[in-house]
């Protein structure tokens, strides 16, 4: 009779290992891996903005203890349309002084000559009306002043 309720507790403590605890390392070991692919990636995106950072001036001399870095109250997300449709990222962003703004197409500088490209006060705008095929990519808002940096990205996708 022990050894039978020995063999039973064996069991059931296998069991429990198998449904609860294999499949919560499984978890986390995957969640820990797709944390480490995001960090990389994050990386790979905050090397290039630095390097790319030489292009928006800053003032060097202003010290306002009222500055802040910029920061977005809404960004833009990926955006799906035709060929021949029109696509629309925009972003709302604070900062004082006012941040110095910067277009990227997929991690470069945005040459595009068709798109139209509005910065008002606190509106960040970029307006393609024609979607063409070679507009299709990663579309990057990066805003700077003297104080700090925000930048935010979003895909333009064929549908």
């Amino acid at each position: 009779l022990e050894r039978e309720r020995k063999t039973k507790n064996t069991r059931l403590r296998a069991h429990l290992f198998d449904s609860t605890v294999l499949p919560a390392l499984t978890y986390a070991s995957e969640t820990w891996s797709l944390r480490k692919q995001y960090e990389r990636s994050l990386s790979v995106i905050e090397r290039q903005v630095n390097h790319l950072a030489y292009e928006i001036p800053k003032n060097k001399y202003a010290h306002n203890p009222w500055n802040y870095a910029p920061e977005f109250l809404k960004v833009f997300g990926d955006v799906r349309v035709h060929v021949g449709g029109r696509a629309i990222f925009d972003c709302v962003l604070l900062g004082s002084p006012r941040p110095k703004v910067c277009w990227l197409f997929n991690d470069d500088k945005m040459r595009f000559s068709d798109v139209q490209v509005e910065d008002t006060a606190d509106i960040c705008r970029l307006t393609i009306p024609y979607v063409m095929p070679y507009h299709f990519g990663t579309f990057t808002v990066l805003c700077e002043n003297e104080v700090g940096r925000a930048v935010t990205s979003a895909e333009l996708l064929p549908l």
